[in-house]
């Protein structure tokens, strides 16, 4: 019998061992650390992708209207590019339209002795052109008209710089 015992009193000690019924049955996870994830091996291209959610919008829209009439002949851009400054947009009647960078439209024919914003963008556009025109201020000069000239036929529209007023006076002496 007492063999019997010393026999139950084991068994119920590797049981007990086994089965620990005084550990918690729940596992712990760790939602700090990584995991892997188990995948077949496969043979594939790999890319380097982003895919990225979200919404996308013009800043500005921006109507370009013409001073005369004409036809185009060239569209150099295309709906969605970017312009910057210099860029040649479009021809109309074989002349470029060229995208300059400024806060406004130009809105009025210029002369010598005009004065405004507008002479001093004009000044501005063809200075970072690479056009001598004097001062950069509001008031337009023969140097903003030589300037002016030098950027127009750079563009194809030589002459139309519009020159100063001329007086010749001749006299004729009595034979």
């Amino acid at each position: 019998m007492k063999k019997i015992l010393v026999l139950l009193v084991l068994v119920g000690a590797v049981a007990a061992a086994i089965w620990r019924p005084w550990e918690d049955d729940t596992v712990a996870i760790d939602l700090g650390v990584d995991r892997a994830i188990a995948e077949s091996v496969s043979i594939r291209t790999l890319t380097d992708e982003i895919t990225i959610r979200g919404e996308l919008r013009r800043d500005e829209l921006q109507v370009v209207t013409a001073s005369s009439a004409g036809k185009v002949g060239a569209v150099t851009v295309a709906d969605g590019d970017t312009v910057a400054a210099g860029d040649l947009l479009l021809s109309v009647d074989g002349r470029q339209v060229v995208a300059v960078d400024g806060d406004f439209a130009f809105y009025r024919s210029l002369d010598v002795g005009s004065e405004g914003a507008d002479v001093r963008q004009l000044e501005e556009v063809l200075s970072a052109a690479g056009h001598d025109v004097g001062d950069i201020d509001d008031l337009y000069t023969e140097e903003t008209r030589a300037g002016l000239a030098a950027w127009q036929a750079a563009h194809g529209y030589v002459g139309t710089a519009p020159e100063a007023d001329e007086v010749v006076t001749v006299t004729l002496q009595a034979n």
